[in-house]
């Protein structure tokens, strides 16, 4: 069983602080602006602030400075994501004075608004990625950095994926079922109601549509089953599913 707990005791910088917005470009890779406010934030003034952008194997790190100054770095291009890659990103501030290397607070898991949209940088616990699939429609990559929904881009698949009831209705469903299931029953999660990472946030979700206690793994897995089960027909009663499934057939049919 794996139990997650915060045993470093560093904070966590406030959501409301951070603001990244992602740039593509047609002819290379993307870029980024972030802004970044930590005048009043209790940190020491010389504490270095980092941001990271990471996805898959790709990773780049960049200086933006220091608390009390923050100073973005001006060569912000991801040369080693690609043209259309997901992108997430992270802001740390790390020590250089008492524990030089400590860290000291940081977001993780930074969602960015794509340019030329609107929306801020709120958690998104399911982000989607666009590629190449082959065969696939869609698949789920659930590794250690999150859940993504990646979909084949087929021609006007973006706009399908935004406003389909009928991908909402069979795709939606069948993904929280499969988050939940690999968390409880494949690792065995027990989850901290505090817990900032990407587990606590599906777990928060989760029990919006089951406030009930989650069952522990010690009693039978077959209580876990049926707890993931109650959040998927609850999610899917409260966006009536069915409804939207049938009314789309008959629109496709007309």
């Amino acid at each position: 069983m794996i139990r997650r707990f915060n045993y470093t005791k560093r904070r966590r910088i406030d959501p409301e602080r951070v603001f990244i917005r992602l740039i593509r470009n047609p002819n290379g890779p993307p870029s980024f602006d972030a802004r970044i406010d930590l005048s009043g934030a209790r940190f020491p003034a010389d504490a270095s602030v980092f941001v990271e952008a990471y996805y898959k194997s790709s990773y780049m790190r960049f200086p933006y400075g220091t608390v009390g100054r923050i100073v973005p770095e001006p060569e912000r291009d991801l040369k080693e994501f690609d043209r259309d890659s997901t992108v997430f990103f992270r802001v740390k501030i790390v020590d250089r004075s008492e524990r030089v290397g400590k860290l000291l607070a940081e977001l993780d898991d930074i969602n960015p608004v794509e340019a030329g949209s609107e929306g801020d940088t709120r958690y998104c616990i399911l982000p989607v990625s666009f590629g190449e699939l082959g065969q696939e429609i869609w698949r789920l990559k659930l590794d250690e950095t999150r859940p993504v929904l990646e979909v084949n881009r087929l021609d006007g698949m973006e706009e399908y994926v935004r406003s389909s009831p009928m991908f909402l209705s069979l795709v939606y469903p069948a993904v929280i079922r499969e988050v939940l299931q690999h968390l409880l029953l494949v690792e065995e999660e027990e989850i901290a109601d505090d817990d900032t990472t990407w587990r606590g946030h599906w777990m928060r979700f989760s029990k919006h549509y089951n406030p009930e206690p989650v069952p522990s793994i010690e009693e039978d897995s077959y209580l876990r089953r049926e707890w993931i089960e109650r959040v998927v027909r609850r999610f899917s009663e409260s966006q009536k599913i069915r409804e939207k499934f049938t009314a789309a057939r008959m629109s496709e049919g007309s």
